[in-house]
């Protein structure tokens, strides 16, 4: 027996059917167009807690209250837990039993005076690995590792002087279940206490519905960035894959989901571009509930007759139920393209509904086909070569920087970590494919948690990169460097602060913009222009290290970080920049610095896919005269895409 702290529940789903399971049952219910969320709740719990005393509050289908007679299944029975209380349960001895119908699931409940618990194994070997998590009166949480086959003894079971304890949850296995299916590419979604549908687009991305992650079913709280709360995607066949990612819509329901990892063997869904006709009949599919039961891991389609289609929404009736759980499901034209996801339905014909109606509604996609496909590249450029996968381990870095700090001539990687630690990755001078272009990182210490952002750049003249950070405080500081990278400690002189007011920048970065021999600084403003500060080429103890601001002009809001470096093998530092649609943009520099836009020349578009990155950094880390670019992405992942020497329009 262990104490911990109860953790959040996965949500799956199951075919609960045939079973011999105890039929949850009570007052059905269905709104005229009721969100198609399977979210959890626990069917027919007021009827139960009336019948037998038990409160089912949530779960995710795989663990239902049953019959304690229910005959085994092969080595498998229903799980038998026991309370000191005889009106608990059906059958006058305060028993109250469950059966467990996948290899994973869980299950939300309040059971009093637990004192034993027997596993649904028939014979040695065999049943269900399942937790309890109980809590006894004091409020002390426990979790206990129940006999597959055999009795746990729990509360007063353990120990008569134990005081009483309450049932709150029962899980199986580890994670969502698996799914089954015709179509490899639209899978379950699983979030915390929720579950839906979802289609694979890309190979790294997925297409659902906003309302899966949205707290009570609304999508206005979705931001770009990672989810709430766990989440996955399970595709038929294939192992739980976790989303690190959102990108929603503001104008309807509709988000993209970003994968930890790109799925190669499964081809995706494409979205159509024509708007389906009044009277055409789609096809739907999703996970959701059937006639009988309550879920289901197995692909449930439908069809959809249209009956109008308004600027961001279609309805029609369905044929076939369309459930809860269905949320986020693809509705297909019959090229197989996806036109639309299904969102609502009168939910006629589901289970725990007593009438509905086949009312259905989706959310069009058929105009979102540009977006989604900006959204989804695969980041590439023509001035660049293919990147280059350092690997995962990345995940804690909010910003990192490129620049040669022991001055050997090849940029080294400098990253700020979470945990408030600077982290010095010395470049070996080659960038390799497969990863390792970096030596072990050299600890740079803490005391960097105030940091929002940091660069590299010679500013006093040197061979050698000092580093300059701009500090949550509104504060500049650089940090002269020491020319070596030290193994353990600073591999940067105290800060020299270059005083205030720079708290209204968001994105810093150094580069040799005017053909000297030292770094000018540019800032990124969130009054929407661009500055840049010409070095003075030293770097002063007592006062700023830059002269006077050149504005660049305003028209910089869509910008969300810049960066810079010698793209084309020139003297001079070239900008890139990206955008809030995620499109990387180079802005050639022209040799000078000058007032109001007039530094760099006109930019080229290197394409979409960069909006996952959440810092990019230029610089020569194989010593060929070209930058090259790092890029972070959200997934913990750091790319290199080694520079071509030539700034290309996409």
């Amino acid at each position: 027996m262990r104490t911990r702290h109860r953790c959040a529940a996965f949500s799956a789903v199951v075919l609960a059917s045939s079973l011999g399971v105890l039929a949850v049952t009570g007052p059905a219910h269905a709104d005229p167009a009721a969100s198609l969320v399977e979210d959890g709740v626990y069917p027919g719990a007021a009827a139960i807690l009336a019948e037998q005393n038990v409160r089912l509050l949530s779960g995710d289908g795989h663990i239902v209250i049953a019959d304690c007679a229910t005959p085994p299944s092969g080595d498998f029975g229903v799980l038998k837990v026991y309370t000191t209380d005889e009106t608990i349960g059906a059958d006058g001895i305060g028993r109250v039993c469950f059966k467990v119908t996948a290899a994973a699931g869980w299950l939300n409940l309040e059971v009093p005076g637990v004192y034993e618990i027997r596993g649904d194994g028939q014979r040695a070997g065999t049943g269900h690995e399942v937790t309890a998590e109980l809590t006894t009166e004091a409020g002390d949480e426990i979790t206990v590792d129940v006999d597959p086959d055999g009795s746990t003894q729990v509360g007063l079971g353990a120990d008569p002087n134990n005081p009483p304890t309450i049932l709150l949850q029962l899980r199986a296995g580890d994670g969502p279940a698996a799914v089954t299916g015709a179509q490899p590419a639209v899978g379950k979604l699983v979030t915390d206490g929720k579950s839906c549908t979802a289609t694979l687009i890309a190979g790294s991305w997925a297409l659902t519905a906003g309302a899966c992650f949205a707290p009570n079913s609304g999508q206005g709280t979705l931001v770009v960035g990672p989810p709430a709360g766990e989440a996955h995607l399970v595709l038929p066949g294939k192992a739980p894959i976790a989303i690190t990612r959102l990108v929603p819509r503001t104008d309807r329901d509709v988000v993209l989901a970003k994968l930890a990892g790109a799925v190669t063997d499964v081809a995706a869904l494409h979205l159509s571009s024509t708007t389906p006709a009044v009277g055409a009949v789609l096809s739907s599919i999703g996970y959701s509930r059937t006639a009988t039961a309550w879920t289901s891991d197995t692909q449930q389609t439908a069809g959809t007759t249209v009956a109008a289609v308004a600027a961001t929404t279609l309805s029609g009736t369905f044929s076939g139920p369309v459930c809860k759980g269905a949320a986020g499901g693809p509705v297909l034209n019959a090229d197989g393209d996806i036109v639309a996801i299904q969102t609502e339905s009168g939910q006629a014909g589901c289970f725990d509904t007593a009438a509905g109606t086949t009312a259905v509604t989706g959310t069009r996609l058929d105009d979102l086909a540009t977006w989604a496909a900006e959204q989804t590249a695969v980041p590439t450029s023509l001035s660049f070569l293919a990147p280059r996968d350092e690997g995962d381990g990345w995940g804690g870095f909010r910003s990192i920087a490129l620049g040669d700090i022991n001055g050997d001539g090849y940029a080294d990687l400098a990253g700020l970590n979470d945990d408030g630690h600077l982290y010095i990755y010395p470049s070996r001078g080659a960038i390799v494919d497969g990863g390792a272009s970096f030596w072990a990182a050299r600890d740079g210490g803490d005391g960097w948690g105030g940091f929002r952002s940091i660069a590299l750049g010679n500013l006093d003249g040197g061979s050698d990169a000092d580093l300059v950070g701009l500090n949550d405080n509104g504060h500049l500081y650089i940090y002269p460097s020491k020319g070596v990278i030290a193994d353990e400690g600073s591999s940067f002189w105290a800060p020299r602060d270059d005083g205030d007011g720079w708290g209204g920048f968001r994105s810093i970065a150094l580069g040799n913009l005017d053909g000297g021999t030292d770094a000018d600084l540019i800032g990124l403003n969130n009054d929407g222009h661009l500055y840049i500060y010409p070095g003075k080429g030293f770097i002063n103890d007592d006062g700023p290290s830059f002269w006077a601001a050149r504005d660049q002009g305003d028209g910089w809001d869509g910008v969300v970080s810049v960066a810079l470096g010698d793209l084309d093998g020139g003297t001079d530092a070239d900008l890139a920049a990206r955008d809030t649609d995620g499109r990387l943009s180079l802005y050639p520099g022209k040799g000078t610095i000058e007032d109001m836009d007039t530094s760099f020349w006109a930019p080229r578009d290197q394409g979409a896919g960069w909006g996952g990155f959440r810092s990019v950094a230029l610089g020569d880390i194989d010593g060929d005269g070209n930058a090259d670019v790092a890029a972070l992405d959200s997934d913990g992942h750091l790319y290199l895409y080694p520079g071509k020497g030539l700034i290309y329009e996409h």
